[in-house]
Parts: C-alpha cells; structure tokens; sequence
C-alpha cells in the first residue's frame, strides 16, 4: 500500500506561508484591538459627559476639579492618589458618585483601556493616565492655601459661551488639565500639582517638557491610533480628534477664548 506523506520542502513552504499570513493578520488584529480600547475609551468619556451634566443641572455649576482640604489625611484611606504628590481632597469624580476602586464596576469608567502609564504605586493610581476635567472650569476650592488662575468657583454651562467648543473633559496624563498643558510656550508653572504629569497624550511639544519616566510613552507616543483623543465638550457632546488639534500654540495664549481651551482647527488644517 502506497503512503502519502509531505515532503521536508512542502513542510517547509506550508510553514513560510503560514508565518506570512501571521505576520499579515498581526498588524491588523493589533490595530482592531487598538480600536476596541478606543470605542470603550469613548464610552468611558459619554458616560462621565452624563455624570457631569446631571451634576451640573442639580448644582447650576459643574463640579470642583479638586476640593482640597488639609484636614484630610492619605491615612484615613479617603484619598486619592500618591501622598508625596497628590493632594488631600475630594476630585472631581468623587465628586460624581464614583470611587477609585478599579475592582468596583462604577469606577471602571474612570479608566482609559489605552492608558501606557506605569503605576508606580503598590495599587494603580486613579489620577494619572485616564481622564482629566478642563481646570478652566472645574476650577479648585478657594482654600487659605490655595492660588493662581484655576482657584475659584466652577463655571455652569450658563456661563460659558459656545459651550459646544469648550473641553470640559478629555485623556490626559492626570485628572486636572488645562490649556497650560498643551503649549510650547514658557509660561510656568504648567501645573502646581503633578507638573511633570500634566499633559494630553500624542501632542508634539509633550517631548521638550521634563516627564516622569513612567508616563513618557504615554505623552509623546499618544494612546490611541494616529495618535487621537477622545474629549467631552461643555455642552455634552463628545468627539474624537487628532491630538494636536488641542494644541494651544504661544502667539493664541492670551485671548481668553484659549485660555479657557477650545481645540485650535487652524492648527489641525495645516496638518501640524
């Protein structure tokens, strides 16, 4: 009886085709995983958009960024963050209903899918890497010790003109982020807490600022495909764009329109 069998030369070639076929599918199931992450970062985003407008239509404003108050202590568990960096103080998402349990189902939206910070925490640290809330309007309690152009009382969408193009919300490297964190001008400080983490992943002048090690991927390479964001505008509406889009370039700082952060189109069509 004759046997059938494979030859080492057609061994050989069904393997070189199958490597190439891997080698084929893995960019593109790379890329639609990357996407996935990305449409689930976008849920993310709409559903804070919700939290934050049904706070905002209870309370007439939008809440705190951070409601920082030096009887708080780390200890006590209550707080958020690293102590050596972070403030003691109720955030902005507290401030929603949400905790910082990454186990808790109603705090996974807090968490970007795409983030590329290293947690340098024994537990994941909430405030760096996910989303961060405009500081423009989500401003800082007016404590004794507290200061500089974000403390004050949080705008309402009724004082907000085009809120339609406001940022309200948006990635970013921490949970307080603001035009300050977007521009290759000099002003300083960019941000009293965290500096080295206050920026918007994918934005080209990320590259010249003094980064934490664990966040520099995460900056300069961007967190979704081509290098997009997603972002919640004041209005409610939410939009993916091109990271530099945000980008707030040194000669449009002081009209306030930018400095309450709206997303530079002039930029974005000249293809920068």
């Amino acid at each position: 009886m004759r046997r059938f069998a494979f030859t080492l030369v057609e061994l050989l070639g069904t393997i070189a085709i199958i490597a190439l076929l891997m080698a084929m599918l893995l960019p593109v199931l790379r890329a639609a995983r990357l996407q996935a992450r990305t449409v689930i970062c976008s849920s993310n985003i709409r559903q804070i958009q919700i939290s934050l407008a049904l706070y905002e239509n209870q309370n007439s404003v939008f809440p705190y960024g951070v409601n920082d108050d030096a009887s708080m202590s780390y200890s006590a568990g209550n707080c958020a963050g690293v102590p050596s960096r972070d403030k003691a103080g109720k955030w902005w998402f507290q401030l929603l209903g949400y905790t910082f349990d990454a186990a808790k189902t109603d705090s996974r939206v807090l968490w970007c899918p795409s983030r590329g910070v290293q947690d340098i925490s024994t537990k994941p640290n909430i405030l760096c890497g996910n989303y961060g809330v405009n500081r423009a309007i989500c401003k800082d309690a007016n404590t004794p010790h507290s200061s500089g152009e974000y403390v004050g009382n949080p705008f309402g969408a009724s004082k907000i003109s085009r809120p339609e193009s406001k940022l309200l919300i948006v990635d970013s490297g921490y949970s307080l982020i603001s035009w300050q964190g977007v521009t290759d001008s000099k002003v300083k400080p960019y941000e009293t807490i965290r500096e080295r983490s206050f920026y918007v992943p994918g934005i080209k002048a990320i590259s010249q600022r003094t980064l934490y090690p664990e966040h520099r991927n995460d900056a300069i390479n961007g967190r979704h495909l081509r290098k997009t964001v997603n972002v919640g505008y004041a209005d409610g509406h939410t939009k993916q764009l091109k990271a530099e889009e945000l980008f707030v370039p040194k000669e449009n700082i002081y009209p306030a329109i930018y400095k309450t952060w709206i997303p530079n189109q002039v930029i974005s069509q000249q293809g920068r």
